[in-house]
């Protein structure tokens, strides 16, 4: 069974619904580097759902795991590499690195003697570090969310929370299945979709040559 926990950004309130059509004139650049303990193809998949999530709102969109024409370019601080492709309205780049991963040994020693019936721990803290840049390169809004997952395997714990899943739960209070990463994906995609809109309000605002508030 696995737990979402959300620690820093992620559970902060946003206003705007990432189900309706909130950029249909947006054009948007998304780069998931790998690193940090995400290999390549995670960070693939992480783009492609992203692409996914901002097309779905009205959005032009280009993903990549990093721009092939500048292999090894920090894009945080290289602005040339958001200036250098096509012209863009906003580059928004997300780093997932995991912070910390604990094994608990003595929960695996009492899984074993108990064949599964106690469960087996494991809990990773993991980071990510989100930037969002105008089409000149210019920092428009940054942010950083933090959230750890622990993972109990083991026939006990997965029997007992399927059982209160059926008799007790809610179907929003279940524990088992794919919830911890439903949860987890709904409250990063609110989070980015409010950081891209907040992005768009500073440009546009930076365009007019009037004061800014905070973009965060």
């Amino acid at each position: 069974m696995t737990v979402y926990q959300p620690l820093s950004g992620l559970h902060r309130p946003v206003v705007i619904d990432p189900g309706v059509a909130n950029f249909p004139d947006l054009h948007l650049d998304i780069y998931c580097p790998p690193g940090g303990g995400v290999d390549p193809s995670a960070a693939a998949d992480l783009c492609r759902k992203l692409g996914i999530l901002f097309e779905n709102q009205g959005a032009e969109v280009f993903t990549a795991v990093q721009d092939r024409r500048f292999q090894g370019a920090d894009l945080a601080g290289d602005t040339a590499v958001l200036t250098a492709r096509r012209p863009t309205t906003l580059s928004l780049e997300i780093r997932t690195r995991e912070s910390r991963q604990i094994r608990y040994p003595w929960s695996y020693a009492l899984a074993y003697a108990t064949l599964t019936l106690a469960p087996a721990t494991t809990e990773l803290t993991f980071t990510q570090d989100v930037v969002i840049r105008d089409e000149r390169g210019g920092l428009l809004v940054t942010d950083t969310f933090r959230g750890r997952i622990v993972r109990r395997a083991g026939a006990g714990v997965w029997l007992g929370n399927k059982f209160l899943d059926w008799v007790a739960r809610e179907p929003e209070e279940e524990l088992t299945g794919e919830v911890a990463a439903e949860d987890f994906s709904a409250d990063l995609y609110r989070q980015l979709s409010q950081m891209v809109f907040n992005a768009t309000m500073r440009a546009s605002v930076l365009s007019l040559g009037l004061p800014e508030g905070d973009g965060r």
